[in-house]
């Protein structure tokens, strides 16, 4: 899979990049939003360069694999079974 129009690429990055909110930790690579959006115009070319590599050598950065993910709970309100869900559920687990 080959990109032929690279600047329309580089555009986007730049309008992500601008995008950034820089008061959000940095990422992984310890790189502050700050920083990276600040240095749009620059990083943008080299950045598109190693997606496009990465797309056509079908190889993956082992960097670019890691992620730090962590589970957001909700607040579940809590369940109060009625008299009627007690027997069901008894019926259904205790069978005579």
């Amino acid at each position: 899979m080959q990109y032929s129009n690279t600047s329309d690429t580089v555009d986007s990055i730049k309008s992500k990049l601008q995008k950034l909110k820089e008061d959000k930790a940095a990422g992984a690579d310890n790189m502050s939003p700050r920083i990276l959006k600040a240095l749009c115009e620059e990083i943008a070319v080299p950045v598109n360069i190693l997606f496009r590599k990465s797309l056509d050598t079908g190889c993956v950065p082992g960097d670019w694999r890691t992620a730090n993910v962590s589970p957001l709970f909700k607040k579940v309100e809590s369940i109060k079974l009625t008299i009627i869900d007690q027997s069901a559920l008894r019926a259904k687990y205790v069978k005579s």
